[in-house]
């Protein structure tokens, strides 16, 4: 399953160290998508630095 878009954002939208929660589940042999969790994301474990100055 292939899904395209674009977007802007400003940079007080952007939250550093989250992820999107998962959308897509498999029931049944179906896939199912739930739009409830849309907005919602997640904190991960993310450096507090850019991948240059990890370098």
């Amino acid at each position: 399953m292939t899904c395209q878009a674009r977007s802007s954002y400003l940079a007080d939208e952007v939250l550093w160290g989250h992820r999107f929660t998962p959308l897509l589940s498999l029931e049944e042999g179906f896939y199912e998508v739930d739009y409830g969790g849309f907005h919602h994301t997640v904190p991960v474990p993310t450096p507090a630095c850019s991948a240059r100055q990890l370098a």
